[in-house]
């Protein structure tokens, strides 16, 4: 399932020609849909802003340089990940995302670091630590990935 989920977000959004050498894993793989769907809210709010078609490649490549390694960088910075290490990065980039969605209502000028402090000031549960990593996998090499 992973690896269908990985396939199908690679596919629509190039993000492997876009951003060569990103690797952006899940431990469940509902979540690459739930990327997919951020990534092409971005693209209509770029080609809103742009008043003009914006491709999803190309939304992608804006999206990966202004969302992921920002947030990914306040992530770190935070202490987020060290906290919640048993996350994958991008899990814990959609639950910053959410955080500064929420944020964002009440403080249009809420930072990626303002919500993933706030995350990082959250204890850990230890159920929570222990189901993710059950439940966690990593989507299979396809024919050109190295084994």
């Amino acid at each position: 399932m992973h690896t269908e989920q990985h396939r199908r977000l690679n596919e629509r959004t190039r993000l492997d020609e876009v951003a060569p050498g990103a690797v952006i894993g899940f431990s469940q793989p509902t979540y690459y849909g739930e990327l997919l769907r951020l990534i092409q809210a971005h693209a209509y709010e770029l080609s809103e802003a742009r008043g003009e078609f914006v491709s999803l490649p190309e939304a992608t490549r804006d999206w990966y340089s202004e969302s992921w390694l920002s947030a990914l960088e306040a992530i770190e910075t935070t202490g987020l990940r060290r906290a919640y290490d048993f996350k994958t990065p991008g899990d814990l980039y959609l639950w910053t995302s959410q955080k500064l969605r929420e944020l964002r209502t009440t403080d249009p000028r809420a930072t990626w670091t303002d919500a993933a402090a706030l995350l990082a000031r959250q204890p850990v549960d230890r159920t929570h630590r222990r189901e993710t990593l059950a439940a966690r996998r990593k989507p299979l090499p396809t024919h050109g990935d190295p084994p």
